[in-house]
């Protein structure tokens, strides 16, 4: 075998390349299929670990001050939400503030 046989992990020039989605690269946004979740079921899953969940997810998409609710859409009659949205929405409450 070759020394100048290139890896997974390094590119044509030798250079390490780190697989980390977002780490040391100026990636694209993730395409629209990769940040939507369906459902209720599949909101509860990404937010609580659990798709039993699923009533968190209509109550804070509906029953808290509406400053506070999830940021949810919905598509036809599916509620869904971005995970990146539902990141940042997560990232600010634990900044203690509210999205504008």
């Amino acid at each position: 075998m070759s020394s100048s046989s290139t890896s997974p992990a390094t590119g044509a020039e030798g250079i390490a390349r780190d697989s980390t989605p977002g780490i040391g690269h100026n990636l694209p946004p993730p395409a629209l299929s990769d940040d939507l979740i369906q459902g209720a079921e599949g909101i509860a899953d990404f937010s609580f670990g659990d798709p039993e969940e699923k009533r968190k997810v209509y109550h804070l998409a509906s029953e808290v001050k509406p400053e506070d609710r999830l940021p949810i859409f919905k598509l036809g009659a599916i509620i869904c939400a971005r995970r990146s949205t539902l990141l940042a929405w997560i990232a600010e409450r634990e900044r203690g503030g509210r999205a504008a």
